[in-house]
């Protein structure tokens, strides 16, 4: 790396450094950046007259928007991560082996020419808190009243896409239904409000105060789709506060999936996918129905 600055002649440069730390809309999850402190320590030393300065966000802003291609392979990305929900939701039965569940997803993937992502997904009694799976998870069976929640990544030209579609094993309890319907209805407006222009502090107030009118609460859980996570963070532990000045722009793309939450607090409904940024608002990349789907 130091040979290459000095036989482009940067001896006295001013050299701009991605991942020094994270950035408003790339590295977000990871604050202490990604730089390797041993190599970037001896380009340091090799070039002692050369500036190096932080630029994440100067090549995070470029990355931000996303071209017509990207798009059209974070489509297709789409259309597989899809294509393993459906797999999910035609394996999975009371009795089956979650691991067996969880190779038959990853297979379906694969097969269908994406890059490895490892499948996320929490499976116990509906309305417990679960544990989150990246492995097959040896030894566990899906009963009768399970739910499954679960984060189905592909990867295509680079571009990662995730769905995520909860799963329960019976009828739908009638306790979830205003929830699950809370969570329709934000996931729908959110869409309308991200048109190119509108400011992230728009989307995180406008989502904060959503569920109130209802008596309930709905939280913002967005975050950037595209080579990684290009892209800003929004979740309820990433409140947002140093990017609420960032504008949404046409290209953008999107993990956008809210959460509804009961009025006491024990049921969190989480639903959605990728969407892109057009001049009409947030288009999603997906067609499933919205909601909970049910299997016996």
């Amino acid at each position: 790396m130091a040979q290459a600055l000095l036989d482009a002649g940067m001896q006295r440069a001013r050299i701009g450094v991605v991942g020094l730390r994270g950035g408003k809309v790339s590295h977000a999850r990871l604050p202490d950046g990604t730089v390797n402190h041993a190599a970037y320590a001896e380009v340091l030393r090799r070039l002692p007259t050369a500036t190096f300065e932080d630029a994440t966000d100067v090549v995070g802003f470029a990355r931000y928007v996303k071209s017509d291609e990207e798009i059209e392979c974070l489509g297709y990305a789409a259309e597989m991560a899809e294509a393993g929900i459906d797999e999910m939701i035609e394996v999975a039965r009371p009795g089956v082996d979650a691991a067996a569940l969880y190779a038959a997803v990853m297979e379906r993937l694969l097969t269908m020419g994406s890059e490895y992502a490892p499948l996320a997904f929490y499976v116990d009694p509906i309305g417990q808190e679960s544990r989150r799976y990246t492995n097959p998870p040896i030894g566990k069976r899906l009963q009768h009243g399970d739910w499954i929640t679960n984060e189905v990544s592909a990867i295509w030209g680079t571009q990662v896409a995730q769905e995520d579609q909860p799963i329960v094993l019976g009828p739908i309890p009638e306790e979830w239904k205003p929830v699950i319907e809370l969570q329709r209805d934000v996931f729908r407006a959110g869409l309308e409000l991200m048109k190119p222009g509108t400011e992230l502090a728009s989307m995180i107030d406008f989502v904060a105060g959503f569920g109130a009118k209802r008596g309930m609460k709905t939280e913002i859980l967005m975050h950037g789709r595209g080579a990684g996570d290009d892209g800003p963070l929004l979740s309820p532990r990433a409140r947002g506060e140093g990017i609420r000045d960032v504008r949404i722009e046409k290209g953008n793309a999107f993990v956008w999936k809210p959460t509804a939450v009961s009025a006491d607090g024990r049921l969190r409904f989480t639903w959605g996918g990728d969407v892109v940024v057009t001049d009409k608002g947030g288009q999603q990349l997906f067609k499933r129905p919205h909601g909970m789907v049910s299997v016996s």
